[in-house]
């Protein structure tokens, strides 16, 4: 932008001869654009973008389907999708009981009994 900027200023004739007020101008202009870019680009980076993929998935219910053991894995359907999943408090979940996932380790599902 500031050498757009500064080549449009430097068809002017008083600009035309002076390299030193060129450069002078390309370094306003540019400075200019870099602050009016960071303001914007700080605006877009700031906004909060959705959760997707596996880490959708927390705070969703999900049904086991195949038991839980206690400190063991076991089986939850979310959304059509088998996941691996663990008990949160290390409690065994019987099939067929609703769960809420907590939260993501790896590729398994944490998991605590829904009420």
């Amino acid at each position: 932008i500031g050498a757009i900027v500064t080549g449009l200023l430097a068809l002017l004739p008083f600009v035309q001869n002076s390299v030193l007020l060129q450069i002078f101008l390309f370094a306003i202009f540019s400075f200019i654009a870099f602050l009016f870019m960071r303001k914007l680009g700080k605006k877009v980076l700031a906004h909060p973008g959705e959760e997707t993929n596996v880490y959708a998935l927390k705070g969703k219910i999900a049904h086991v389907s195949v038991a839980i053991p206690a400190e063991s894995k076991g089986y939850v359907k979310v959304g059509g999708e088998e996941w691996v999943a663990v008990a949160e408090d290390n409690m065994p979940i019987d099939i067929g009981e609703k769960v809420l996932i907590t939260g993501i380790d790896g590729n398994k599902l944490i998991v605590k009994k829904s009420n």
